[in-house]
């Protein structure tokens, strides 16, 4: 239905400390290419068109991820937030 994740070059394999499906919208990925651990968070969030349950659900979760998965290093949080910017307008 849903479905993150990352593509890796061959060369960086060897690199990877963990990755870690959290649930079908949230992927994470540690990597150390030096002296410093990264740690990417992949998201898919869900349209306006969702549930509110759903929506909340999905930040609870990211939140719990950043909470839980952050201990030093560099975080990114990237993917698809689904977000709209501007005025919708008919036609």
């Amino acid at each position: 239905l849903y479905g993150v994740g990352f593509l890796i070059h061959k060369k960086w394999k060897n690199n990877i400390i963990e990755i870690k499906g959290v649930n079908e919208r949230i992927t994470i990925l540690k990597i150390k290419p030096a002296n410093q651990i990264i740690t990417l968070i992949q998201v898919y969030a869900p349209t306006e068109a969702a549930e509110e349950v759903e929506v909340d659900n999905f930040y609870t979760e990211l939140n719990n991820c950043i909470r839980n998965e952050y201990k030093r290093g560099i975080m990114l949080i990237i993917g698809d937030f689904n977000s709209k910017l501007g005025l919708q307008e008919d036609g």
